[in-house]
């Protein structure tokens, strides 16, 4: 996943604003695992919307994909999921793995408010 600095900026800033957890009994490794677990779990919008604007561009049908761009530009900009997911990788491969539990959680918590919701209205 590609993601421009000010994104992954943003994503760093909220995770360090989110208040500190009393620190887990989880290791390194647990972390890393279901960290990693909690990634592959995530769909990224951006990925369809993306696909879809290559197409329109093939096709040129340049005002449709760059509609397709604004969207992919809002997701990447207003999605909390998505900055969580982006933090999170960022934080796994810095190795700063109590702020890597800590964004799981975040996102696990986030995600399983919205999710039903989401999942309704498919």
């Amino acid at each position: 996943m590609y993601v421009r600095k000010t994104i992954a900026e943003m994503a760093a800033i909220q995770g360090q604003e989110m208040q500190s957890a009393p620190r887990s009994t989880e290791t390194h490794n647990d972390i890393a695992r279901s960290v990693k677990a909690t990634l592959s779990s995530f769909e990224d919008p951006c990925i369809m919307l993306q696909l879809q604007k290559d197409l329109a561009v093939q096709e040129q049908r340049y005002e449709d994909a760059h509609k397709l761009q604004q969207s992919i530009y809002h997701e990447m900009t207003h999605s909390t999921l998505l900055r969580l997911v982006v933090a999170m990788e960022a934080a796994l491969q810095d190795g700063r793995f109590e702020e890597a539990a800590r964004l799981r959680d975040e996102f696990r918590r986030i995600a399983h408010v919205s999710m039903p919701s989401e999942r309704q209205a498919r």
